[in-house]
């Protein structure tokens, strides 16, 4: 998943050397300034973060050792930032840019909606494909590639806001840039807040890794590579991996 941090200023790497961020080298921060929650204001007088975990500021012309702000980003920051054409998820309240998939993803997120869809039409469920946000908590959001609402969850919906409950089954669709991400953090934060099953579907090896939550955790995902991946919580769901892995080499 992401390797980017962003602000309400801009986007910059996220790595062990620390992350800077400052006004005057990005590009329409005016408008962005204006946009801003005061968090946010509190956090750009940090002039350097090193990795360290401390900064250097200074007020009254002496350079003083500080302690670093981080300030956590709440969903409803994260709405009053101004559309930039990104992906966003928050963990923890740390923000990342999703990175925009390549091709071969596409086509397996679009296979699996329109299997998915199939199902959904007569058993009245629903389903949806990112962008679209998740609201586990106002400090973790999460835009899983692939969403399905039963019917029962299905009905709660409510077309004018921001779904705010777990879907029944959440679907990530590896990238290169993700492939951590979508194992590690993500899927911990799922088994966290209870969302029934969650699929990783890796395009290059033709296989779905499906986790099952029991007692509060996944355990091991199991390995489904061929035939069709039948799921364990959703009655009669089934997805043809043929059909999905068709013609990707």
């Amino acid at each position: 998943m992401p390797r980017w941090r962003s602000s309400k200023f801009g986007v910059s790497k996220f790595g062990g050397g620390g992350l800077v961020d400052t006004m005057q080298n990005l590009p329409g921060s005016r408008h962005h300034q204006r946009a801003v929650s005061a968090t946010f204001k509190t956090a750009l007088r940090v002039c350097l973060l090193k990795s360290s975990g401390t900064a250097h500021a200074s007020d009254d012309g002496k350079m003083r050792r500080v302690e670093t702000v981080r300030p956590r980003v709440s969903y409803a920051d994260l709405q009053r930032m101004p559309e930039d054409g990104h992906r966003y998820e928050l963990y923890d309240g740390a923000l990342y840019v999703v990175p925009s998939p390549l091709p071969i993803h596409q086509v397996v997120v679009l296979r699996l909606y329109e299997q998915l869809a199939a199902f959904a039409r007569p058993a009245s469920g629903a389903v949806f494909v990112a962008p679209f946000d998740i609201v586990l908590s106002e400090y973790n959001v999460v835009q899983p590639d692939v969403i399905y609402f039963g019917a029962e969850s299905a009905r709660r919906i409510k077309l004018r806001e921001h779904v705010r409950f777990t879907p029944d089954l959440a679907i990530e669709v590896l990238s290169p840039s993700t492939s951590r991400n979508d194992r590690g953090r993500k899927r911990d934060l799922m088994a966290t807040y209870g969302v029934p099953e969650y699929w990783v579907v890796d395009p290059d090896a033709h296989h779905i890794e499906r986790s099952v939550l029991i007692e509060g955790t996944y355990g091991t995902p199991q390995i489904v590579s061929n035939g069709r991946c039948i799921s364990g919580t959703v009655a009669r769901l089934e997805i043809d991996l043929v059909e999905l892995f068709r013609d990707l080499d």
